[in-house]
């Protein structure tokens, strides 16, 4: 790219986050996120003990996080509340689409280089946004006393996606999941492994062509499969990879998952098509499963495995710091803090559907069928690959998943592709 264009996609991008200019309204009447705008928490004016007011913490926030959800109004509740016990402090929230130019990643590259001004001093960034801003110097370390990797408290899914070269980037406080729903009058029992799937002449349904491939990784992992080899190279297993492709192509066989499987690429898209009785199971994201099945007719657990263990792969949201001069770190950092506390990470999480991070937070869930089905899920997951192995790993096992349901070739040839495809440079 020519350096004046180079500057023209800079202007625009920051055109996007600037145009939207810190509009200070109260949280309450903050309008959906359709345009991003800035939403300021009700002012605490200074007291005659209290300095000068330095400029307003602003944060940067994906739309699920943002006062006008449910989630995001306990969010907006617990930083007015921080705000009290910090005179002075003003703080606004400004709400941006997670992916696309005006994204949070791209806003943050944007603006770090031509508009250091409006770069937020807090921001949610998804597992991925996380481990490319960091890898691109936009973030600050976190102190280990916040994000200690010694505490046990912590789940096996959330630490690891924060930390690089072993420096955390980020606060974890949710993670998301794909899970299997199913109806329970279809099923005479929790279909817990391929095998019990295979038994009940039911329709499961999966996003085969997900471009993350997030069955295929689940049962590949969840059959013993490693990603990387003893130098930490991207490898598939040829029989672990055999192992996913001969059940699939049973299950297509016995017509438990349908050749329609190829037009779905989301867990969404097959979250609806099980809502509107279109099959009996499902790779459903468990947010939206939370947030709206009817208990009486649906149920759910872990992604099936062939040892009916189960497994899950997590995809994990932070805050990450941005504040560069020092005094403002320290208060970004007492605020952190402040977002940190679990009765707050727990509630926030349960509102959000999404699986806590540390075992603090699941214990201030309040009991019932939610926490019931994540607490058998956290013991089990872990997290996702990392966005570089999984473009390496996620296509070849997508190629393989197409060549035996749509071309009809064999497993084990289909696997020793999927193999190659993984060690071609």
């Amino acid at each position: 790219m020519k350096p004046v264009y180079r500057t023209l996609t800079f202007l625009i991008l920051i055109g996007l986050s600037i145009g939207a200019c810190d509009i200070l309204v109260p949280a309450q009447t903050v309008t959906p996120p359709a345009a991003p705008t800035a939403t300021a928490l009700p002012e605490i004016l200074p007291t005659e003990s209290t300095s000068v007011q330095s400029a307003p913490i602003l944060i940067w926030l994906a739309p699920q996080f943002g006062p006008d959800t449910p989630a995001g109004q306990l969010l907006t509740n617990h930083l007015a509340e921080f705000q009290a016990q910090h005179p002075g402090t003003r703080i606004n929230l400004r709400v941006k689409p997670q992916g696309g130019p005006g994204g949070l990643l791209r806003a943050l590259e944007a603006a770090s280089v031509a508009a250091p001004a409006v770069v937020p001093d807090l921001l949610t960034l998804s597992s991925d946004d996380l481990e490319l801003a960091a890898q691109s110097a936009l973030l600050l370390s976190l102190p280990e006393s916040l994000v200690d990797p010694e505490n046990p408290g912590w789940y096996d899914y959330a630490l690891p996606q924060v930390r690089f070269e072993g420096v955390s980037y980020g606060l974890p406080f949710a993670s998301e999941l794909e899970i299997l729903a199913y109806r329970t009058d279809l099923y005479d029992a929790p279909p817990r492994s391929w095998d019990a799937l295979l038994s009940e002449p039911r329709t499961f349904l999966f996003p085969a062509s997900d471009p993350r491939a997030r069955f295929a990784l689940a049962m590949y992992l969840g059959s013993g499969g490693e990603l990387t080899d003893d130098n930490g190279q991207p490898e598939l297993n040829i029989t672990a990879v055999n192992q996913v492709l001969t059940w699939l192509v049973s299950a297509r066989s016995s017509s438990v998952i349908p050749l329609a499987v190829r037009q779905y690429t989301s867990p969404l898209e097959t979250w609806t098509e099980l809502k509107t009785n279109h099959t009996a199971s499902a790779m459903v994201p468990i947010a939206d499963f939370l947030r709206e099945h009817n208990p009486e007719r649906f149920a759910a657990l872990a992604l099936p495995t062939e040892s009916g263990q189960g497994i899950g792969l997590a995809s994990t949201w932070s805050w990450a710091m941005t504040a560069s001069d020092v005094p403002r770190q320290e208060l970004i950092l007492t605020l952190i803090s402040w977002l940190a506390e679990p009765g707050f990470q727990g509630a926030f999480s349960h509102a959000l559907g999404l699986l806590p991070t540390s075992q603090e937070a699941l214990a201030a869930w309040p009991e019932g069928d939610a926490s019931a089905l994540v607490s058998s899920l956290v013991t089990i997951t872990r997290p996702e690959p990392d966005l570089a192995l999984r473009n390496v790993i996620a296509p070849a096992l997508q190629a393989a998943i197409e060549a035996v349901l749509s071309a009809g070739q064999d497993p084990a040839t289909a696997a020793q592709e999927a193999a190659s495809l993984v060690h071609t440079p």
